[in-house]
């Protein structure tokens, strides 16, 4: 069984520092990629991005181990895709932020009818385009060592979409293959956790140095979130690591070029802790005044999304956007809060009949912002003691409903804020929008 993921690390730092062959970094990286190509074919069906989606592992847990299972990472999967559909996400595991986005660009795609809209909307694409023309000159030099199935279908992708210079055809065979790549995705990820690296980096790679490695990129990763849960996970296994008998004497260079060693390792161990406890102390929700706009209580505000789209699809996003909101405002609610750290983003309506609502905050700036994140349910007695999961082990309490944005969901939240609650339920979320002024107001 896959246990939970804990980071993604790259090929090139673990063949770079943990090499036992230095004279084989070309072989290792060739056959650390091998599998995940043949995984890719299997399910996709192209070979087209064969040499793009291989350059991580992802490290699981697995119970107590320092090194766990390493597998081919979907992150990346998603992050590559994002790219070539030159669109950005805030995080790959929002499966439903992906989906969501990656329908919208497919259709934009679609539309497609000139060299010059194709450049502007889909650089990646286009640079793809262009270098096609070169490829076949390429793959004659391959073809002694090609299966003559391979050689044709790869023959055939670049022959038919770009050799000839065929827009529409290239626009034609891009749309199948996104969509297949959003379709299919989960059967990727489920290929994936069948599979494991362990076996080959045992047998090739210092154990001493990948474990140090690993630890570097737990300590960053740490020290990169807010979100309190995950910091206790990172501190967990760095503290399995300091007490774990591996050769703690070796050092690595990490993949942003730094030299990491134990005494490094043990201070940003120890500023981690201290990290935790300031986590306690701050204040996860804020109070929105009434009468005063939402945004005017954000103070880190985003700069406007880069990903381009059409103007239709904009109007679309911003009339789903301004009816969120609309559904929201001329609601019953006691007050809203807006999160703070591992629930920024979101906002949280309180009302009389003891139910919360968390939803996405909907940004006018940004109008990708109206559509991702599914809504989540729960009581007023149960909110803060949820606030304190990040949103993974918030999806999984059974104290939780989750309302995804599709269908019939207006109907759903309308159904939850309007039921009667009880005396207590009443009274218990009049005492807590009283605590939030309260906290507020220190």
């Amino acid at each position: 069984m896959i246990g939970e993921k804990i980071i993604n690390i790259s090929f090139d730092s673990i063949i770079r520092e943990c090499n036992m062959e230095s004279d084989s970094s070309d072989r290792h990286y060739e056959n650390l990629c091998r599998s995940n190509y043949n995984m890719i074919h299997e399910v996709f069906r192209y070979r087209k991005f064969q040499d793009d989606f291989a350059d991580y592992l992802t490290l699981y847990e697995d119970g107590e181990s320092i090194l766990g299972q390493f597998r081919a990472s979907y992150d990346e999967f998603i992050i590559k895709v994002s790219y070539f559909l030159n669109m950005e996400i805030s995080n790959p595991r929002n499966d439903e932020e992906f989906e969501s986005h990656a329908r919208d660009r497919i259709k934009v795609l679609e539309g497609i009818k000139t060299i010059e809209e194709l450049k502007k909307e889909f650089p990646a694409l286009y640079r793809d385009f262009i270098d096609g023309r070169k490829y076949m000159d390429t793959l004659r030099t391959q073809k002694n060592y090609l299966s003559e199935e391979d050689y044709k279908e790869r023959k055939h992708y670049y022959y038919s979409c770009a050799l000839k210079y065929n827009l529409e055809n290239f626009i034609e065979r891009q749309v199948i293959l996104y969509s297949r790549f959003v379709n299919h995705r989960k059967e990727y990820e489920e290929r994936i956790k069948k599979q494991s690296a362990n076996r080959y980096l045992k047998t090739h790679f210092n154990q001493d140095k990948l474990a140090m490695l690993v630890i570097a990129e737990i300590v960053r990763s740490a020290e990169n979130t807010e979100e309190r849960q995950e910091i206790k996970k990172y501190l967990k296994i760095i503290g399995r690591y300091i007490s774990s008998d591996f050769d703690q004497s070796v050092e690595v260079i990490d993949s942003h070029g730094n030299k990491v060693n134990i005494e490094e390792i043990l201070k940003r161990y120890y500023h981690l802790q201290q990290k935790l406890k300031e986590t306690n102390q701050r204040v996860s929700w804020e109070l929105v005044p009434e009468g005063r706009e939402l945004f005017t209580v954000v103070t880190e505000k985003k700069s406007p999304r880069k990903t381009k789209m059409t103007k239709e699809q904009a109007t679309h996003l911003r009339k789903i956007g301004e009816e969120r909101t609309k559904i929201y405002e001329s609601s019953n609610y006691l007050a809203k809060v807006i999160g703070r750290l591992q629930y920024k983003g979101y906002v949280a309506y309180i009302y009389p009949n003891g139910e919360v609502i968390l939803d996405r905050e909907y940004d006018p700036d940004r109008v990708s912002t109206a559509t991702g994140n599914a809504i989540f349910n729960m009581k007023v007695a149960d909110f803060e003691a949820l606030s304190r999961l990040d949103k993974y082990e918030l999806k999984k309490s059974p104290k939780v409903t989750r309302i995804v944005h599709s269908k019939n969901w207006q109907k759903r939240v309308q159904d939850i804020i309007s039921r009667e609650g009880t005396e207590e339920e009443q009274e218990q979320a009049k005492k807590l929008v009283m605590k939030l002024k309260k906290k507020n107001s220190k």
